[in-house]
């Protein structure tokens, strides 16, 4: 068995990347290093693991719910995803719902990538990305496409939190609630 490292970073915000979040793995320490000198940045969480076989390596759902559930106005996310353990890809389709006046009503088609960390209490790092498109206000006439973006850190249950990002509307370090 070989060990890799894996690390999360938040870039800044001058990249032109769609989410401020980049997964790194590397075969080594200096790989990681490197990484880190080239964009000026440092980790938000970084592992080291060992390759192992993961138990759950079929198709499998997951449906749940990102956001401060509870406290009137938050917005909140809820995710029906497909996850493709073998390949770490996921997609589906998240919905994000807001009470406020208008109230906010988002479905976006995502897809993303999972990794698994095999370490405690953080098992899987999950990144969406998607547009949707957003009719703008009176005066103008038209339809513009959004971006979306979220970041996941959950355990095997796909319990834990995380930040979401819409257009111009964001939470951070909410949490992530599995429905099974």
């Amino acid at each position: 068995m070989r060990s890799i490292s894996l690390a999360c970073y938040r870039l800044p915000p001058s990249t032109s990347n769609s989410s401020p979040f980049k997964l790194f793995s590397c075969l080594g320490k200096n790989d990681c290093i490197y990484f880190a000198e080239l964009y000026g940045v440092s980790p938000l969480f970084s592992s080291t693991a060992v390759k192992r076989k993961i138990n759950m390596d079929q198709l499998y759902k997951v449906d749940g719910t990102a956001g401060r559930e509870g406290v009137p106005g938050a917005p909140i996310l809820h995710f029906s995803l497909l996850v493709n353990p073998p390949s770490g890809s996921v997609s589906g389709i998240v919905k994000i719902t807001q009470a406020t006046n208008p109230p906010l009503n988002v479905e976006v088609k995502v897809t993303g990538t999972v990794h698994a960390f095999g370490t405690q209490p953080v098992h899987n790092v999950v990144h969406l990305a998607g547009k949707y498109p957003h009719d703008l206000p009176p005066p103008a006439i038209g339809t513009i496409e959004e971006p979306f973006w979220a970041m996941f850190l959950v355990d095997q249950k796909w319990n834990g939190h995380g930040d979401f990002n819409w257009g111009t509307g964001g939470v951070t370090n909410v949490p992530v609630v599995s429905a099974q």
